[in-house]
């Protein structure tokens, strides 16, 4: 196993491993192409409507201790009722278990003839809470736990109809690549015995 440095290493004598013993993995609108379930609004599940649009405000789910929840500020309209050439905009926000805004951004939603262009930006970085100490203080010291999740963008295409279709994907918005991390946490090498 390879271990990492933590800046400040005299002072505290502890290395980095990459490691967690109960790790909540959330996946968030993974890329698909198919058929897209409505939701009924008698039977809702896992999706909260807002009362007055009876829009989608916000998505849950649990599993395995864990829970997630995708806010929507305003509720996500039916695209159905859109009428063609709307746009409706708005922002989002992902909390897990007891963290309300993990990471956060804005979407968007335009209404053409017979489908609905959709796009999730994330515009807010992660924002980790309640850490030790120490690794509170690595994830501030390097932006690369802030900046990665507003590298990437995901957009979908509902073609509306009897039977909704969804295509979609993640894609990234730029070839911005954060070294941080690995320079601030990557083992020293240590040179050959004879050359200094």
């Amino acid at each position: 196993m390879t271990t990492g440095r933590l800046p400040g290493g005299s002072l505290h004598r502890r290395r980095l491993v990459k490691y967690t013993a109960d790790p909540a993995v959330v996946i968030c609108n993974h890329a698909y192409d198919g058929p897209v379930p409505t939701v009924d609004p008698q039977a809702p599940g896992e999706v909260e409507l807002d009362p007055r649009s009876n829009g989608i405000a916000a998505l849950r789910v649990r599993n395995g201790g864990h829970r997630a929840r995708l806010e929507l500020a305003p509720a996500l309209p039916d695209l159905a009722r859109l009428r063609p050439g709307m746009t409706v905009e708005g922002t989002w926000r992902l909390g897990i278990d007891g963290d309300p805004a993990v990471v956060g951004g804005f979407w968007a939603v335009d209404r053409r003839l017979d489908r609905a262009e959709l796009v999730l930006a994330v515009d807010e970085g992660w924002r980790p809470s309640r850490l030790p100490p120490l690794m509170a203080a690595v994830t501030r010291l390097a932006p690369v736990f802030r900046s990665w999740p507003t590298t990437y963008r995901w957009s979908g295409t509902v073609t509306l109809g009897d039977r909704p279709t969804l295509t979609s994907r993640w894609e990234r918005t730029g070839d911005h690549r954060d070294e941080s991390y690995r320079r601030l946490t990557a083992p020293r090498s240590r040179e050959p015995a004879g050359r200094r």
